[in-house]
């Protein structure tokens, strides 16, 4: 059982870069504006828990990437709707397969309102797109496409794995761009670096 490519797991807060850069790529937010975390969010008459039960007070987008504020994300998760966050989901690489000679991948879930529609015939809430930004509720990812959600981060291309030798002297063809603006690539960058290096940092 090669849990890399067949494992599907909840990637948690390892998706927070996926909320980050759809509020940044949608202009619903910029790196400097402050959202307010006492360790809950209300929504819908329910009520759901920063993992920080005490807060983290006011905080930037770097500063919630560093320090994981759940809080933080689910203001970002309201305000994107769970379509934006889909679709930059899947522009990471998540929800899919890779044609690069890994045979029996899973393709793991990006969900939708579609998605819910098609499965049990029932409307999307609010609540599942709050759960879905902080890579709970029914996101389901494989280590494999978490690498190469970080890959695409990282560069900003449209990486692809490969386990296909090149013959001696062939260059590896050029990927694509993600098509997002590299100041907002970079502010998450800064974020995901943060997060191991400075004081507070969750890693």
């Amino acid at each position: 059982y090669n849990t890399a490519l067949l494992g599907q797991y909840a990637p948690g807060s390892t998706f927070k870069m996926v909320t980050a850069l759809a509020a940044l790529h949608t202009g619903l937010v910029d790196v400097n504006e402050r959202v307010s975390c006492d360790g809950r969010f209300e929504l819908a008459d329910q009520t759901y828990r920063c993992w920080k039960r005490t807060g983290h007070g006011r905080m930037s987008l770097h500063q919630a990437l560093r320090e994981s504020c759940d809080v933080y994300f689910f203001e970002m998760s309201k305000r994107l709707g769970i379509d934006a966050i889909a679709d930059m989901a899947r522009s990471l690489g998540l929800g899919q397969v890779y044609d690069c000679g890994l045979l029996q991948q899973k393709a793991g879930l990006v969900p939708d309102a579609d998605w819910k529609r098609g499965k049990w015939n029932a409307g999307w809430l609010a609540g599942e797109t709050i759960l879905a930004g902080i890579g709970q509720g029914y996101v389901l990812a494989t280590p494999l496409q978490l690498a190469v959600m970080m890959a695409r981060v990282a560069t900003g291309k449209v990486v692809m794995p490969a386990l296909i030798k090149r013959p001696a002297g062939t260059p590896q063809a050029a990927f694509p761009s993600l098509g997002l603006h590299e100041d907002k690539l970079e502010a998450v960058r800064r974020g995901l670096l943060a997060v191991v290096n400075e004081e507070g940092g969750t890693g």
